[in-house]
C-alpha cells in the first residue's frame, strides 16, 4: 500500500478504530497523521457537502452578460501607434481587445463564484497535495555522491535513499552517464567489502528509482557497473560510479 492510499485510507476512516490503525502505520512511515486531522474535520462538516442550488448556472450566465454589456461601454483602447481611438467600423461602439475582455470575464466570474462551488473536492485536493510535498520533504535516511571512473570520466550521480514499507527505495540521478553499448546494462550494488549486493539495473543515464531489500546501514560503498547481458548474474567488476556510503 502507498503512502497515499494510506492517507486515504486514514482520512475515509468509519471507526475510530481504523482510523488509530492508519495513524500508526502513517506513523512507522515518518508521517504524522495529526497534520491531516483538520481535513478529516472538513469532510465531516456537513456545510462542505451542501449542493449548489439549480440556478447557479443561469447566475453565471447573466454575469458573464452584464459583464459583456458593460465593456460594450468601456473607453476605448487607444492604438499604440496612434494617438487616435480604435472604432469599430460596423457601427458606433468602441472595439475592445478580445484578450482583456476575456480576462476581466474570467477574473470576475472567479472572484463571484469560487467561493460557492469550491467545497470538499477542492479542500482534499489540497490535502493530498500538501501529503505529496511532506511526503517529498521527508528526511532521507541516506545522501551520497558517486563519482566517476576512467570508465566513464566524465559521468557523476547523486542518490538518496529512505526505507519504505516495501524496501529501501533509492532515488539515483545520473549526469553525463553515456548509453550502455548494446547488449549490456548497467547495474547498482551495495558493499561491505565482503559481500556485494545488487539494487537494480537500468538502460539510461537521468533520473533513475532503484528498491534494495535489505538495509544500507552496514553496507559502505556503493557502485554502479557496466554489465553484459550474458546470464552472469555476478558483477562484471567494469565499475563506472563509485561512492560511500556515510553511516547514520
Amino acid at each position: 500500500m502507498t503512502d497515499d492510499d494510506l492517507l486515504a485510507e486514514y482520512i475515509g476512516a468509519a471507526t475510530e478504530e481504523e482510523r488509530d490503525a492508519a495513524a500508526r502505520e502513517l506513523a512507522d512511515r515518518g508521517i504524522d497523521a495529526a497534520d491531516f486531522d483538520v481535513l478529516v474535520g472538513a469532510l465531516r462538516d456537513e456545510a462542505q457537502w451542501v449542493e449548489p442550488g439549480a440556478d447557479l448556472e443561469d447566475r453565471i450566465m447573466a454575469d458573464v452578460f452584464a459583464e459583456a454589456d458593460a465593456l460594450r461601454t468601456a473607453s476605448p483602447v487607444v492604438d499604440r501607434a496612434g494617438p487616435s481611438p480604435v472604432v469599430d467600423l460596423a457601427g458606433p461602439s468602441p472595439v475592445v481587445d478580445l484578450a482583456e475582455r476575456r480576462a476581466r470575464r474570467e477574473a470576475r466570474t472567479f472572484r463571484r463564484f469560487a467561493p460557492k462551488v469550491v467545497g470538499v473536492a477542492a479542500a482534499v485536493a489540497i490535502g493530498m497535495l500538501l501529503g505529496r510535498v511532506r511526503q517529498s520533504e521527508r528526511r532521507f535516511d541516506t545522501q551520497v555522491a558517486l563519482a566517476a571512473t576512467p570508465l566513464a570520466p566524465e559521468a557523476s550521480a547523486t542518490v538518496k535513499a529512505r526505507t519504505e514499507a516495501a524496501g529501501v527505495r533509492i532515488e539515483l540521478s545520473a549526469h553525463d552517464l553515456p548509453d550502455p553499448p548494446p547488449g549490456s546494462i548497467y547495474e547498482a550494488w551495495v558493499s561491505d567489502g565482503t559481500t556485494r549486493v545488487p539494487i537494480g539495473t537500468f538502460s539510461k543515464g537521468g533520473d533513475v528509482v532503484l528498491w534494495s531489500g535489505v538495509a544500507l546501514a552496514r553496507y559502505s560503498t556503493m557502485t554502479v557497473t557496466l554489465e553484459p547481458l550474458d546470464g552472469d548474474a555476478s558483477s562484471s567488476g567494469k565499475v563506472v560510479l563509485r561512492g560511500t556510503l556515510a553511516k547514520p
